[in-house]
């Protein structure tokens, strides 16, 4: 596989403008190193001004130590302001795959893919359980919306069976964990991955009518609804909107 560098401050325009957070919303966390620190990576500025994780994991044997994401202090001060919040908050999190490749030189994680495949399986099955923890504890404190990416996971450059073995299954898997246990509140999915996991018969897509000033605020408002939606299809931070896109995980 080729070796793929990204600066996820970059992969996401919204918030690179800052236009994540207005007057009804604030976009937590900041950047896009939360779950990465909470793993124990240190991090380091890139040309542009913006945080990336530096690479943790140096051989394969230490993806046995991986701590808990939910019980760190990174996380937990994430959650703190979350609770002290002044107004409505969406959180920003990465899947599980992607919290992992974030943290490891691609050219060791492609080769730990092929030769070491039951550490990697264990690795993110942790990943999954302190990424549903942390979701499930904001959401109890107030979050109204999840917005959730796994930017590292490209099929193009994984294969479509690595894609759905380790990117994919863990994403769901995450996915049907918050639904299940949240009664109220808005995931919204990047269209990078929502697109391709509707075309991989993962989720299914309804569109509807309802016209908004933002997308963003079109969420905020369905957070209020006595139920827990799925959205996606749309980039987070869309401008005016005519139509919501609401999907349904399927197998559940």
């Amino acid at each position: 596989m080729a070796e793929i560098k990204m600066d996820l401050n970059s992969y996401c325009i919204g918030h690179t403008t800052g236009s994540g957070d207005n007057d009804r919303l604030l976009a937590l966390p900041e950047g896009f190193v939360t779950e990465a620190q909470a793993l124990g990576a240190g991090v380091k500025k890139t040309a542009n001004g913006f945080l990336t994780p530096e690479y943790l994991y140096k051989t394969p044997d230490m993806l046995k130590d991986i701590v808990r994401i939910d019980e760190q202090s990174a996380v937990k001060i994430i959650l703190e302001k979350i609770k002290n919040a002044p107004k409505d908050v969406l959180l920003k999190v990465s899947g599980p795959y992607s919290v992992l490749a974030s943290v490891i030189d691609p050219s060791l994680l492609y080769r730990w893919l092929r030769k070491e495949p039951d550490l990697i399986h264990e690795a993110l099955e942790k990943i999954t359980r302190g990424l549903s923890g942390y979701i499930q504890a904001a959401f109890s404190l107030g979050a109204k919306i999840l917005s959730l990416a796994d930017p590292y996971a490209n099929e193009k450059i994984l294969g479509q069976n690595r894609y759905r073995e380790y990117a994919a299954a863990y994403f769901v898997k995450l996915l049907a964990q918050i639904l299940r246990e949240n009664t109220r509140g808005v995931i919204h999915l990047c269209p990078h991955h929502s697109l391709l996991l509707e075309e991989y018969g993962y989720i299914k897509k309804e569109t509807i009518n309802f016209e908004t000033e933002s997308y963003t605020e079109a969420l905020r408002i369905y957070s209020a609804k006595n139920k827990m939606l799925l959205a996606g299809h749309q980039c987070i931070y869309s401008g005016k909107v005519q139509t919501l896109h609401l999907l349904t995980l399927m197998g559940t």
